[in-house]
């Protein structure tokens, strides 16, 4: 769920997705999956193949563009391998001249998704085992959509956790059901509350850090999230409003899983309104039982949510404020 911007020529010093690496000679274990098949008129992403050597975590990224008539997302659809942890589409402006279609790399690091632009296009929904790998969806509402235009440059990233010790040899595919902007009544897009510059100290058993957001227009939103890693150990959103504050989302006590299947609080139409005025406060906590400090990307704090009437992701890469 990063939104940041990409050296050029940092990316193109990386190896290509897909290939072993260097030095590495074991035959990988084929988890490549088949894919359903997509809805009448879906657009659909389907990444290159990709090697994940033993025992590691990798992110492969792939950029594309799409071309057709301006639509909107009312479902997508998402597919990996076993071990997949996300296969997310990402809008960016890198232009075609420095990122032609079909371009894949390592983008495990930071540094390698320092572009341009790299903001989310839609997200949530229920993430489920099946006896291929793993699955994604989410619908949004009758009448809603997140936009699509005509030239939208595109990067599926492929987020991986290999816990065998053989590298393996798998593939993704992502499947977006559209409609036509004439049938569009209310945009929709995702609502993004981080921070990336904190570091949670080494063999710390409870470590915590706030920060606030605010958002120049109102919005609805349709649900709210919470995202940490493994060293979580419970998350809280808030927002306050004339002075009172609520808390609006709590896991008191954060476990594992919920990093690849977080809990949601849903809400129907008017029921959850941000103003300008409010306050959105997020509460991350960590226990860090590692000999070194945690730092982004690592560990995560983010509070997301779809919110509407939006056409553009909303974001607030905020400072840690206390």
């Amino acid at each position: 769920m990063r939104v940041l911007a990409l050296s050029l020529s940092a990316l193109f010093a990386l190896p290509l997705a897909g290939c072993p690496a260097e030095g590495g000679e074991d035959e990988p274990m084929d988890l490549r999956r088949d894919f359903p098949a997509s809805p009448d008129g879906a657009y659909v992403i389907t990444s290159p193949d990709y090697v994940i050597p033993g025992g590691t975590e990798k992110q492969f990224c792939v950029i594309t563009t799409y071309t057709g008539p301006d639509v909107g997302i009312v479902t997508s659809y998402s597919f990996q391998s076993q071990m997949g942890h996300h296969a997310t589409i990402f809008g960016t402006n890198a232009t075609e001249r420095d990122f032609p279609d079909g371009t894949s790399w390592d983008c495990t690091t930071l540094e390698s998704l320092d572009m341009t632009s790299l903001d989310p296009i839609i997200i949530g929904g229920v993430i489920t085992d099946d006896t291929d790998g793993i699955a994604g969806s989410f619908s949004l509402p009758d009448g809603m959509a997140a936009p699509l235009k005509d030239g939208q440059r595109i990067i599926l990233q492929s987020h991986y956790v290999n816990t065998r010790p053989e590298p393996v040899l798998v593939k993704d595919q992502n499947q977006f059901e559209v409609v036509p902007e004439a049938e569009v009544t209310t945009w929709s897009a995702p609502l993004i509350a981080t921070v990336t510059d904190f570091s949670i100290p080494a063999n710390t058993e409870s470590y915590t850090l706030e920060f606030d957001c605010n958002y120049d227009d109102e919005y609805e939103l349709l649900f709210i999230g919470g995202h940490l890693h493994e060293w979580g150990k419970s998350f809280r959103t808030s927002v306050t409003r004339n002075g009172v504050t609520e808390t609006v989302y709590e896991v008191e006590e954060w476990e594992p899983v919920m990093r690849d299947a977080p809990l949601y609080n849903n809400y129907e139409r008017g029921e959850f309104v941000l103003a300008p005025e409010d306050t959105l406060t997020t509460e991350c906590t960590w226990t860090n039982n590692e000999d070194e400090a945690l730092e982004f990307p690592a560990e995560m704090c983010v509070t997301f949510a779809m919110a509407y009437p939006a056409r553009v992701p909303i974001i607030c890469d905020a400072d840690v404020s206390r």
